[in-house]
């Protein structure tokens, strides 16, 4: 249940999957607004990374890297204020525990609020980041690390501002379709242990175990379509739905590489071979109170002039609807491999294989569906002049259905999406290294991605399709100089046409 409200679009295709450290366990998975208090660096991984990054779209992923226990002592504070009152207070604090430098410590709070611009919202952040190194050797440490997520978003869920066939707004972009009593709340708990441990000169190795649950509640006015009730041509009227929705994620996963530099057959080579394990279960309720329109409780609302408060949970009388339950199980398992080779002091060529086995459980429905793939990806560059470095490479995808979407209710179950990317590029280091130009060109071509059908069933569930083939193509520019020691200049353009 890879969803994620915070999904990024990469060259045409979305993509729910965010990793934490290299691994899966996205504590704000679903609807949740991310944050990046405890967040050290975000890499933007482009291109074919599944080869050891796991399932996921073949436009790139995105990488959270952590913020880890310090031996270098330091504490802050920050105090923060703005417009729509927002304040924010954090305090963070990292350094040795002993004269020995064996052990340090990291401890990190944040709270947050605002009152942004749309009726009736406002948001509330509360996070706790807590981590503990133990060196055992110079060779071998042990990182242990615990975060808790508190978030509440009032007058949510967000859904936008209704328009025209134009995409003119027909109301002021403050209109909120939620009442004040609307809201969204998650509580995560984060647990990530991470080994490290450097054998000789030539192999080390590295572990990871990451654990996390979340539970998010929803009550909130949904949007149900727009109406002109005065006649005169103008939508001026939304209905609404009530929906009363809980949620929990729970997943646990587990990655081991093994890494060896070494010399052979006259070429450098760097040598990965790893596994990776993920098991995520899913658990839902949902009960709703139908619109007005439709025999329901639910009032809607005035597009033009709303009037809030006049309408709340209370008067829905909820506790006599049934609630549509869901409990679904997924288990993810890969092994890879890849290396890096050097095959001169200017050529460089990659390789990567993977094997990907999925297994999804709808408990409730008591149906189960599973596959399995091999997917690869090549790739080489070379240093024409230690200015130019002209790139190529070809990759393959395969990515599981959401496990919720393998359901018959909805019209699964659905086969994996499979994909492959073929791109060139030049990077460039120019001006003694102080500006570097780089450009790349690809095309990703994927296939079977869900949609929701048009067609609804009998029992009113919305349906999913798969599509054909999806074809992406683009082109992208990025500028960076270093205008001085303390002034970076980025610049970037992208061109996309997906279809």
């Amino acid at each position: 249940n890879g969803f994620s409200y915070s999904g990024v679009t990469f060259r045409g295709f979305r993509q729910d999957e965010i990793l934490y450290d290299g691994v899966k366990g996205d504590p704000f998975s679903g609807f949740a607004v991310p944050q990046l208090f405890n967040i050290d660096q975000v890499a933007v991984l482009k291109g074919p990374s599944g080869a050891v990054y796991g399932s996921g779209n073949p436009g790139g992923i995105i990488n959270y890297m952590t913020k880890k226990p310090s031996y270098n002592s330091n504490t802050t504070l920050a105090l923060e204020v703005g417009n729509d009152d927002f304040f924010s207070a954090a305090v963070e604090s990292t350094g040795s525990v002993n004269d020995e430098q064996t052990q340090a410590y990291r401890v990190g709070i944040y709270k947050d609020s605002d009152k942004p611009f749309r009726e009736n919202t406002s948001e509330d952040n509360t996070i706790i980041d807590l981590g503990y190194r133990f060196d055992f050797t110079d060779d071998t440490n042990l990182v242990l690390q615990y975060t808790h997520i508190d978030q509440e978003l009032g007058g949510a869920r967000l859904r936008g501002v209704p328009v025209d066939e134009n995409g003119h707004f027909i109301a002021d972009i403050s209109w909120n379709h939620n009442e004040a009593t609307d809201y969204q709340t998650v509580l995560a708990d984060v647990f990530q242990a991470s080994f490290q441990h450097q054998f000789n000169d030539v192999f080390r190795t590295d572990v990871t175990a990451r654990y996390f649950n979340n539970e998010a509640n929803q009550n909130y006015h949904e949007p149900r379509g727009l109406s002109d009730t005065d006649g005169d041509g103008v939508l001026d009227w939304s209905e609404r739905e009530f929906r009363d929705q809980q949620r929990e994620n729970t997943g646990l996963s587990f990655t081991a590489n093994l890494i060896a530099e070494t010399e052979l057959a006259a070429m450098q080579h760097v040598m990965l071979v790893g596994v990776d394990w993920y098991q995520h279960e899913f658990d839902s309720a949902y009960r709703t109170a139908q619109q007005a329109s439709k025999g329901g409780p639910v009032p809607g609302i005035s597009i033009l002039n709303p009037e809030y408060g006049l309408t709340a949970k209370d008067d829905y009388d909820l506790a006599n609807v049934t609630p549509r339950l869901s409990t679904t199980e997924s288990t993810r398992v890969g092994l890879y491999a890849q290396d890096q080779v050097d095959v001169t002091d200017n050529w460089n060529v990659t390789f990567g294989l993977r094997y990907d086995r999925f297994e999804d459980t709808d408990v409730l429905n008591n149906t189960e569906f599973s596959d399995s793939d091999v997917t690869y990806r090549i790739g080489t560059s070379y240093n024409l002049n230690d200015t130019f470095f002209p790139y190529a490479l070809y990759g393959t995808g395969f990515m599981p259905q959401s496990a919720s979407n393998q359901n018959p209710e909805v019209g699964g179950p659905f086969k994996p999406e499979h994909s492959n990317i073929a791109e060139l590029g030049l990077r460039t280091k120019l001006l003694d290294d102080s500006l570097a130009v780089n450009m790349a060109t690809y095309r990703i071509i994927r296939n079977n991605i869900l949609q929701a059908s048009t067609e609804l069933s009998d029992t009113g569930i919305d349906q999913m399709e798969a599509l054909g083939e999806v074809d992406s193509r683009g082109f992208e520019l990025e500028i960076v100089g270093d205008v001085s020691e303390r002034l970076v200049i980025t610049a970037s353009y992208a061109y996309n046409d997906t279809r």
